[in-house]
């Protein structure tokens, strides 16, 4: 199942992914970008549970 992400979510995820190799950061990212993918997998891990605990109920 695919579940939408929130707009804040996708705003960081531009900021980040210019930034990204291979799935991950570049060393030399810059803090914004780094702070961002940070932020971005923050909201995921607690999207991801409201999700799942949503499946679980219905």
């Amino acid at each position: 199942m695919r579940f939408s992400y929130p707009p804040e979510m996708e705003e960081l995820r531009k900021i980040f992914e210019p930034y990204k190799d291979g799935g991950l950061l570049v060393k030399d990212a810059p803090k914004e970008a780094v702070d961002a993918y940070n932020k971005y997998h923050e909201l995921f891990e607690i999207e991801f549970k409201k999700n799942i605990e949503w499946i679980y109920q219905n």
